[in-house]
Parts: structure tokens; C-alpha cells; sequence
């Protein structure tokens, strides 16, 4: 095909409005690679309709033909219209110097096809419910089920106290996290104090996190409300999970404005969808566990309300029945408790995952363990061998042991 030459391609396009509409051209090549400059151009609806895409200049054929792989964002092109009828007809076109252009045939490798990204009702709530948090200024990780911006700013100033009720040492937790956080996001450090919750009001111009009664649609223990109104603000739950991620949720609120630090005015309440939100992290890669990496992940995913880590392993534990197993630097008995102790106030699980019955050749390569394989081979356990199972009982008791969460 010639430079400057227009080739008509029709797309489908879904009837619902998509949250984002992608094209991938991957079939289109420099028909020798040897020209000198090549650039792919999309046009609409005719070979002089809008121009929708124009691709970057490249020098190399080599290098045009692998740029033309990259899906084209056309999510802002898609119209009404192009829902209505079910697809959109795209003109596609290259200005090419000292070469011609083609396109493959189908079934090459180097496919045309649209991709497109439908939202359900929920999602498109949400997405719309995350935008509009951030044109207010708020980044929320996760967003809650329920946020009311009602206008206006809790000011931060020197003499604000973060307070919780006195003897609760879950809620003194959560207090010196909020603390933390907020000190991290405005440069701010708050007092920290503690309440006779039958003796004594809180103080005006406070964080308070409190053990109470919520009226929203679950009983999670993880459920909470946030209200934050000029005066100060407040964390309700029924139980120490719930007060530590509405303070974490109020501690991803404050921000630093022109009038000072401060956080904006809501009505919070938020309980979890799924009871289990789990991070796996992969542990088999040859990387030592550093206790003190590994502490720093769990306080950070507990901010975004994590409240499980997977380690997945294969030869990666220091078993004391085994003690040929476990790579240098990774984790032992030790290391399982402390992480274990640390992760408790952050109401996070700590969950050991060892590999079997196959993908098992990291530890099954150990000449201890040859009577164990299948057929000789390292790579799958013998399930008929009764070794087997006296084995794996063992490791996974160690586990159990090691991570008692």
C-alpha cells in the first residue's frame, strides 16, 4: 500500500457505554522495514473524515512494526451513535518515506481487534464516586461504601489531640497510627491522649476513636463511621478492627491545604465487601526475608485495609525436622513469630503457603528427598509413597507452629 493511502477497517462496538475503548493495528507492517520514517494515522467514518489517531514518527521499520502493537486509547471517540449501530469504521492510513506499508491477513500473530472495558452498575457508581472524591481533594484507598462530602474543613492546629478510651490498648494502637499517618501526610505531629471514657467528655478540636454502637447494614467487626464536621472529628465502631481502619480512613483524609493542614468535612460508613483481602508475595525468587522490609509491608497494606499476607514458598522455611531445607537468609521460626506478633495489631493474618504436590523441584532436588519423587522425576511428589504424606504433615504442623494466626 502506498504512502499517503487509506484502508477501511470496521470495529465492533458494545452497546453500553464503556469505561475505556482500545484498537490494537498490530497487523500493520512496513512492507520491506527499510524505508526511512514511517507514521500510522487513523481517521473516522471516511478517508477524510476527523483524524482520531496519529502515531509517532519512527525511523526504524523494525521498531514501527512493534509500536504498532500497542493498543490506541479511543475511549474520548467513541459516540452515541457508534453504540447504536454496534461498531465504528476506522480508516487507516501511514505516511511513509522509502517504503510501502501492509497488513497481515488474520491468524499471524499480529491480530486486529478492539478491546473494550464494560462497567457494571456498581463499578460505574464507584468510579464515579472516586472521581468526584478526588476533585474534592480526597484519595481514598479503598473508597467506602458511603462518603457524604458536606462542605468545609477540620483544621489541624498545635494544640488538636487525637484521644481514645483509656485502658483500650487497641484503640492507644490505633491512635499512634493516626498519628503517624497524619504526620507523614502534613508534616503535622498531633498529641495522643487518653479518655476516662465514664468520667471525661472529649475535648473540642479532637480526633476521637470510640468503641459504640453503628447503624449500617452489617455486622463485620471491621465496620465503621467517620464524621468530621469543623469542630473536630469522630471514629465509632464496635470493635478494635473497625476503630483501626476508620482511623487509617481518617488519617488518608488529611491533607495540606493554603489555609494549613486540615481535613475535609464528611460523613463517613464503610464495611468490608470481601472478609478475606489477601496480598500473596512470593518469597521463591532467591530474595532473603528482611524482617524489617516485611513490617513495613504489613503496615502499609493495614492502611489500605489488607488484613491477610500470603508468603508463598518453596523451599524457602527453616524446618527443624528438616534442617537441610531453607535457602540462606529466608524464613525460620524466628522471623514467622515476630512478623507474626508484629502483624497481630494490624489485625492482619500471616498465612505460610508451601508448594505441593508439584512445581515442587526446589525441594525435591535435595537427595533426601529422592525416595519422594515421582518416578524419579523432582519436579511432583509421589502421592503413593507413604513418605510422602509423613513429610508434608510434618511441614505443614511446623507451619501452623511458626504462623499461629
Amino acid at each position: 500500500i502506498e504512502s499517503g493511502k487509506w484502508v477501511p477497517m470496521r470495529f465492533p462496538v458494545p452497546e453500553q457505554e464503556a469505561a475505556g475503548y482500545w484498537l490494537r493495528i498490530g497487523a500493520v507492517v512496513g512492507y520491506s522495514g527499510k524505508g526511512t520514517s514511517y507514521q500510522l494515522l487513523l481517521r473516522r467514518d471516511s478517508a477524510d473524515g476527523e483524524l482520531i489517531h496519529e502515531g509517532p514518527v519512527v525511523t526504524n521499520g523494525d521498531e514501527w512494526n512493534q509500536s504498532n502493537l500497542a493498543p490506541i486509547d479511543l475511549t474520548e471517540k467513541i459516540t452515541a451513535a457508534d453504540r447504536q449501530r454496534g461498531h465504528i469504521d476506522v480508516f487507516v492510513g501511514a505516511t511513509v518515506a522509502g517504503d510501502g506499508w501492509t497488513s497481515y491477513r488474520y491468524g499471524t500473530g499480529r491480530d486486529l481487534f478492539a478491546l473494550a472495558t464494560v462497567m457494571d452498575e456498581e463499578s460505574t457508581r464507584q468510579m464515579k464516586a472516586a472521581a468526584a472524591l478526588t476533585n474534592a481533594g480526597v484519595s481514598l484507598i479503598p473508597v467506602p461504601r458511603e462518603v457524604q462530602l458536606t462542605g468545609g474543613e477540620f483544621a489541624l492546629e498545635a494544640d488538636t489531640v487525637i484521644c481514645h478510651s483509656e485502658g483500650d490498648d487497641d484503640a492507644a494502637f490505633a491512635a499512634r497510627e493516626l498519628q503517624a499517618l497524619i504526620q507523614e501526610r502534613t508534616g503535622f505531629e498531633l498529641g495522643v491522649r487518653a479518655l476516662d471514657p465514664q468520667a471525661e467528655n472529649a475535648p473540642a478540636n479532637a480526633l476521637v476513636l470510640m468503641e459504640a454502637d453503628l447503624d449500617v447494614p452489617s455486622d463485620s467487626p471491621e465496620a465503621y463511621a467517620l464524621d468530621v464536621s469543623a469542630d473536630g472529628a469522630r471514629v465509632r465502631a464496635r470493635h478494635a478492627r473497625g476503630i483501626l481502619y476508620g482511623a487509617m480512613t481518617l488519617g488518608q483524609m488529611a491533607r495540606k491545604t493554603d489555609a494549613g493542614p486540615g481535613i475535609a468535612c464528611c460523613n463517613v460508613k464503610d464495611w468490608p465487601a470481601f472478609p478475606y483481602r489477601i496480598i500473596q508475595y512470593d518469597i521463591a525468587r532467591g530474595q532473603s526475608v528482611d524482617v524489617e522490609y516485611v513490617k513495613r509491608m504489613i503496615r502499609a497494606l493495614a492502611r489500605c485495609k489488607i488484613n491477610g499476607l500470603l508468603f508463598y514458598m518453596e523451599d524457602d522455611f527453616r524446618f527443624r525436622t528438616f534442617p537441610f531445607l531453607g535457602r540462606e537468609g529466608t524464613f525460620t521460626h524466628e522471623k514467622a513469630r515476630e512478623l507474626t506478633e508484629y502483624a497481630r495489631p494490624y489485625h492482619m493474618q500471616l498465612i505460610p503457603q508451601f508448594e505441593a504436590l508439584g512445581h515442587a523441584s526446589a525441594v525435591l532436588r535435595h537427595p533426601e528427598m529422592e525416595k519422594m519423587r515421582e518416578a524419579g522425576d523432582p519436579w511432583v511428589f509421589c502421592t503413593s509413597e507413604p513418605e510422602t504424606w509423613k513429610f508434608l504433615d510434618t511441614v505443614f504442623a511446623e507451619l501452623v507452629e511458626a504462623f499461629p494466626t
